[in-house]
């Protein structure tokens, strides 16, 4: 993601904007409009509009958050559990975050002892070639993981048409006579196994809204305000999607 909003330009997938005077009302709203140049990032999926902003006064998630996870998962009370030749590609795509995460983590510390060596007018030979291994395989796992992120797209495109296609007759003849709250209990039933195994990932702060969060499939920036992560990159293994401190 790219930000360039109240005073603050910076991009990346953890970003930490703690200690500068941001609203997160027009922040958020940006990262949801896609017309919105200040953000540059992946669009909003289901969940985003209630696990999109975490803070010290974010509820409990209810059953029309649940039901909001178990649709950005693509779960459908007839499809039952999400088909297991897709959890691999799932996988996949949070070893490849973790690892671009660290990577991020270890490019800047050689840059930084490399600044340090130059201050001192020593040599940095070594820490030149740290910083150049480190970056050449940041380049690599960012490349992974969009390889990771494109085969988890094919493969949930293709399980959506083949689950569209058998249940597109049932739905025509059934839609007239479901209930919406009934619908709704029925994906969060889907969604609470995931949150409550999720809820053993996260910090106590907020645990079941965390859950929430960890448990949703979002590409988009989550915002946590005042929240318990001591650093961004810690926030984004921890929810497995691009976080905003504030």
């Amino acid at each position: 993601m790219r930000l360039d909003i109240a005073g603050a330009r910076v991009r990346g997938l953890a970003v930490d904007l703690r200690g500068r005077d941001i609203d997160p009302n027009p922040l958020l709203a940006a990262i949801r409009d896609p017309r919105d140049d200040r953000v540059r990032c992946r669009r909003p999926g289901p969940a985003h509009a209630h696990i999109g902003y975490l803070g010290p006064k974010t509820p409990a998630p209810d059953a029309t958050v649940l039901a909001a996870v178990a649709a950005s998962r693509g779960l459908e009370p007839a499809a039952g559990a999400p088909p297991a030749d897709s959890a691999a590609e799932r996988r996949a795509v949070a070893a490849a975050t973790a690892d671009v995460v660290a990577l991020r983590e270890r490019v800047e510390r050689a840059s930084g002892r490399l600044e340090a060596l130059r201050d001192l007018d020593t040599d940095t030979e070594e820490a030149a070639a740290d910083l150049r291994r480190a970056t050449l395989e940041l380049t690599d796992a960012e490349t992974e993981r969009v390889a990771a992120e494109q085969r988890l797209d094919a493969a949930e495109s293709r399980l959506r048409r083949e689950r569209n296609a058998r249940e597109s007759g049932l739905r025509r003849a059934d839609a007239r006579h479901n209930h919406p709250e009934r619908a709704a209990a029925a994906r969060a039933a889907l969604a609470r196994p995931l949150v409550d195994r999720a809820r053993a990932a996260v910090p106590d702060w907020k645990a079941n809204a965390l859950a929430a969060a960890r448990a949703a499939r979002t590409r988009a920036p989550v915002i946590v305000e005042n929240g318990p992560f001591r650093r961004a990159a810690q926030a984004a293994a921890c929810l497995g999607a691009p976080v905003v401190l504030l």
